[in-house]
Parts: structure tokens; C-alpha cells; sequence
């Protein structure tokens, strides 16, 4: 986050009033840079591209490194009000945090978007420590709560990832598996905080959904006795 705030605050220096005018920007351009970074750092924020560009429209027209800083945080506070209306609340053991990293550095259209502290103890911390998350994956809102060890998660809820190929299966299966995961049965996996996913190549429902019901059942039957999907062999076994 550090380096994307140096490359984005670098707003043109004055063309006129000579070495004391462009001495006092640079100033002013620093003062800011450091109040956005420690924003940045407070809040935990994923902050998008665009909200620099528009901090640097502000530096044009002259308004204070300080009204940067709060621009940014009506920002903020404008994009929570937007907030979904539906967004799924999933419960881990103090690692919210770090479940959501990994989730967002995995999979496409996944982020963290920021990072909430307690104002004060709870059953399951202490005042300062991380109590909620809130991050997307794969375009949908979540909210990761550290609600302690009293709840685990279970097959009853899981996310279903539709692959467009063995390579895209193999990847997201590799990721979750390979981290500390586990394999499941049918193209199921459990990632290391127990929670579960359906990692379902596209070709695998097709063959459900085939209008064949003898070819659909040939392609259950092979998928029956798989961990990971092997979709040619799904295939093969639809073809019969």
C-alpha cells in the first residue's frame, strides 16, 4: 500500500513563482503523502486508484494536505453506506484477517477492503485486536468475524467455484489443498479454516445436466469415486 501511495500522490509542481514556491509544494505534497499513509495504515483500507487521482484534483486547486486525509475518509464513509444488503458473515478464530488475504490473493474479483478493531474487550479479545473483516470474493460480499473457537464451520455452507478448465481446477484446488487445506470427495476441499469448497469444472454440470439421463448417470457415477474433478474423464465417462 506504501508504494502505491508514492506512485499515485505526485501532483504537478507550480510552473511559476520560483525555487521558494516549488520548495513550499514539495512540502506540502510530503505532509500529505505521510498523513494519507498513516490514514491508510490506521484504517487497513484497500484504497482504489481512483481515490488518488481525485486527491490529486484536490492538491490542484490548492486545498490543504488535511482535507485530503478527511476527503479520503468521507470516501470511506460514503462507500459503507452503499454497503450490500445481503453479505455473508463467516465466523473464524481470531484469523479473519489472514483468511481474507488468502482468499483475495487466490481468486479474481476478491479483495480486502478493510479492517475493523475492537473498541473495546470482547469474549474472544481484547480492545485493539482485529474483530472484523470486510473482504469480497469472487464479487461477493463477506464480512469475516473473529467470534472465538465456541463455532466451526461445516459442509453445511460452502462455496461453489465454477472452473472453465482442468488448469483453472487445478489451481484453485492446488491453493486450497496445498495451504494447509484438505481433500474432500466430489470436488470438495476444506481450506485451513475449515471452511469448504466446491471447486465444479462447467463441463461437470453440462454432463449433470445432460438431456441423456444414461450419459448423465455415467458421468455421476465416474465423479462418484473422484477427489479433484478430472474432467476428461467425466467426459469420457459421459461419452461412454
Amino acid at each position: 500500500m506504501t508504494e502505491m501511495v508514492r506512485s499515485n500522490l505526485r501532483p504537478t509542481p507550480p510552473s511559476s513563482g520560483g525555487r521558494k514556491a516549488k520548495r513550499g509544494f514539495a512540502v506540502k505534497v510530503g505532509s500529505a503523502r505521510r498523513l494519507v499513509q498513516r490514514y491508510v495504515a490506521q484504517e487497513s483500507l484497500e484504497i482504489p486508484t481512483a481515490l488518488w487521482r481525485d486527491s490529486l484534483r484536490m492538491f490542484a486547486k490548492n486545498t490543504s494536505a488535511l482535507a485530503v486525509c478527511r476527503f479520503g475518509l468521507i470516501m470511506r464513509r460514503s462507500d459503507m453506506v452503499k454497503q450490500a444488503k445481503n453479505t455473508i458473515c463467516l465466523w473464524y478464530n481470531g484469523d479473519a484477517e489472514e483468511a481474507a488475504r488468502f482468499y483475495a490473493k487466490t481468486f479474481p474479483d476478491s479483495s480486502v477492503r478493510a479492517v475493523h478493531r475492537a473498541p473495546g474487550d470482547f469474549p474472544s479479545g481484547k480492545q485493539g485486536d482485529v474483530l472484523t473483516v470486510e473482504f469480497t470474493v469472487m464479487g461477493i460480499p463477506c464480512l469475516g468475524l473473529n467470534g472465538g473457537p465456541a463455532f466451526k464451520h461445516s459442509e453445511a455452507f460452502s462455496f461453489q467455484v465454477a472452473t472453465a478448465d482442468q488448469a483453472e481446477t487445478d489451481r484453485y484446488w492446488s491453493a486450497i489443498v496445498g495451504n494447509g487445506g484438505e481433500e474432500r470427495a466430489c470436488g470438495w476441499c476444506k481450506d485451513k479454516w475449515g471452511l469448504s469448497w466446491q471447486i465444479t469444472p462447467v463441463a461437470l454440470t453440462t454432463a449433470f445436466t445432460d438431456p441423456d439421463r444414461v450419459a448423465a448417470k455415467r458421468a455421476f457415477e465416474a465423479m462418484m469415486t473422484m477427489r479433484k474433478i478430472d474432467i476428461a474423464a467425466i467426459e469420457a465417462a459421459r461419452r461412454g
